[in-house]
């Protein structure tokens, strides 16, 4: 018997209505895989291991979804082997801390910035080992990005606020976590973002006092504002003054200890 192409197997994939037969479809060998892979728009992945197979067979990756470690390595084949990427989220399930096994750096968020332009979200909770470099090459290339959750990144600084201040589309930015100070919510509050962003999350630290929260009046849209472990930091004169801000007042949320 004749050997199916391509063209075959890919018109039989897609008459598979189930997506768990479909699954089942790309399990039997590696030419079935190859087609599914194709076919993939989001791919939401528990281990690594095939990584390096199943990539550069789906150009068509829309969305990217990891939780575990990842090398510079991964992430740069992620780059060049899927440009329609929208949406990446890489949070990890838990933080493994710097004497973990390697995960990936500047290096590799510059490849995605440069490769990925569509990107509109993007999670990196609790990534340890890159900083303001990538960020600052993220945010401005990527010029459909609206919504960036650097959260538990304590390796992003005031920096990285400069670069994310240029943006204009950013909605939805969390920095719980980050190395920022009021200097960091300046560059924020006197760049374009103030003419676009609607949500920021912060946690309160030694850098972040009342004079930084006074600066976020500034930006224009911004709705809604969560501030964690402000204990000690931030006073109710620095919230009374965003919740009164007219004619849009700025819904505030605390959270003492955080």
């Amino acid at each position: 018997m004749e050997r199916l192409g391509e063209d075959e197997l890919g018109y039989i994939f897609d008459k598979i209505p189930n997506p768990n037969d479909r699954k089942s479809f790309s399990k039997v060998c590696k030419e079935f895989l190859k087609i599914a892979c194709s076919r993939l728009q989001r791919l939401h992945i528990s281990s690594t291991e095939l990584l390096n197979y199943i990539l550069p067979e789906s150009p068509n990756l829309r969305g990217f979804i990891c939780s575990k470690e990842l090398s510079n390595i991964h992430m740069k084949l992620l780059a060049q082997s899927c440009p329609k990427l929208t949406y990446i989220n890489l949070r990890l399930e838990q933080n493994l801390g710097r004497e973990a096994d390697p995960d990936f750096s500047d290096d590799a968020l510059c490849a995605l910035a440069n490769a990925c332009t569509n990107l509109s979200k993007l999670i990196l909770n609790k990534r340890l080992h890159f900083g303001d470099v990538g960020v600052s090459s993220l945010v401005r290339l990527s010029k459909n990005l609206q919504h960036l959750d650097l959260s538990g990144c304590v390796s992003v600084t005031d920096e990285s606020l400069k670069a994310i201040g240029e943006s204009n589309c950013l909605t939805y930015l969390f920095l719980r976590g980050c190395l920022i100070t009021d200097l960091g919510l300046e560059h924020l509050a006197n760049g374009d973002v103030k003419n676009c962003l609607k949500v920021l999350y912060l946690r309160a630290r030694d850098g972040i006092s009342d004079i930084g929260i006074v600066h976020l009046k500034q930006i224009v849209r911004l709705r809604f504002l969560v501030v964690e472990n402000c204990r000690g930091y931030i006073t109710s004169s620095g919230i009374e003054s965003l919740e009164s801000r007219s004619p849009s007042p700025i819904k505030c949320i605390l959270n003492l200890d955080g």
